[in-house]
C-alpha cells in the first residue's frame, strides 16, 4: 500500500511539473510572438516592456534560456530603434543585450546563438562608444565566427557576419562582395526563415549603396513576400539608390 501511495505521489508530482513547464513554455512562446510583432511594427515601447519582463525572469532564474531571450529581444528592440533613428535606445539595448548574451554563453559555451548575439550586439554598440571599433570589432567578429563554427546552419549568424562585412571599413576587413555572398548563403540555408527575410533587406541596402536599383527592388520584393508587415523592409524600400 505504501509503495502504491508513493507511486501515485510521484505521478502527481511529474504531472504538475510537466504542466508547469508547459505553462512556462506557452508564456515564453506568447512573449516571443508579441516581440516579433512589435519588432515588425517598430514599436519601441512594447519591446522595452517585453525586454523588462524577460530581464526580470532572467534575474529570478538566471537560466540559459532566460538570458538568451533577453539578448534576443534586445536585438529586436535595436531594429525598432533604428526604424525611428533613436540612437539612445540602440546604445542601451546593445549594452544590456551584450550582458545577457555573455551570461548565456557562460551558462552554455556551446550555444551558437548565444555567441552570435554577443557578436551581433557588440557590432551594434561600436558606433555609439568611443573607439568602438578598436574595443569591440575583433571580439565581435570572433564571436560570430565561433557561432558559425558551432552551427554551420545558423542563418542568424550568417546575417550577422554579412552585416559585419558591410559596415566594417575596407581597411579593416570590410567587403561588400563578401557581404553579398554571406547574405545569399543565409537565404540558401533557410529560404523562408526570418533570417532569410532580413538577409534580403540587407542585400537591398547593399545594392542601393552600389546604385543597383533593379537588384535592390528585387530583394525588397522577396522580403515583402516573406513578411509584408515589417517596417524595416518598408523603410528600406523607400531608400533611394546611390548615384
Amino acid at each position: 500500500m505504501k509503495t502504491v501511495t508513493l507511486r501515485l505521489a510521484l505521478c502527481l508530482y511529474l504531472a504538475v511539473f510537466a504542466g508547469a513547464r508547459t505553462s512556462a513554455q506557452e508564456a515564453s512562446d506568447v512573449a516571443a510572438r508579441q516581440a516579433k510583432k512589435a519588432r515588425d511594427q517598430g514599436d519601441i515601447e512594447a519591446l522595452q516592456t517585453l525586454v523588462r519582463d524577460a530581464r526580470d525572469e532572467a534575474t529570478r532564474r538566471n537560466s540559459f534560456d532566460a538570458n538568451l531571450r533577453v539578448a534576443f529581444f534586445d536585438a529586436w528592440l535595436i531594429e525598432a530603434a533604428h526604424d525611428h533613428q533613436n540612437d539612445k535606445v540602440v546604445k542601451q539595448a546593445a549594452q544590456d543585450g551584450i550582458a545577457a548574451a555573455v551570461r548565456a554563453v557562460q551558462l552554455n559555451t556551446e550555444s551558437s546563438e548565444a555567441h552570435r548575439l554577443v557578436g551581433e550586439l557588440m557590432g551594434e554598440l561600436i558606433p555609439h562608444v568611443f573607439a568602438g571599433g578598436m574595443r569591440y570589432g575583433s571580439h565581435s567578429t570572433a564571436e560570430i565566427e565561433k557561432a558559425i563554427q558551432l552551427d554551420p546552419h545558423n542563418t542568424n549568424a550568417y546575417v550577422a557576419r554579412g552585416c559585419a562585412y558591410f559596415f566594417t571599413p575596407k581597411s579593416f576587413g570590410g567587403d561588400k562582395d563578401k557581404a553579398v555572398d554571406t547574405f545569399k548563403k543565409a537565404i540558401a540555408i533557410a529560404p523562408t526563415s526570418d533570417a532569410a527575410e532580413t538577409a534580403h533587406i540587407w542585400l537591398a541596402k547593399i545594392y542601393q549603396s552600389l546604385g543597383k536599383s533593379e537588384n535592390a527592388t528585387s530583394e525588397i520584393k522577396e522580403a515583402l513576400k516573406l513578411n509584408p508587415d515589417r517596417l524595416f523592409t518598408k523603410l528600406a524600400k523607400g531608400q533611394p539608390a546611390a548615384k
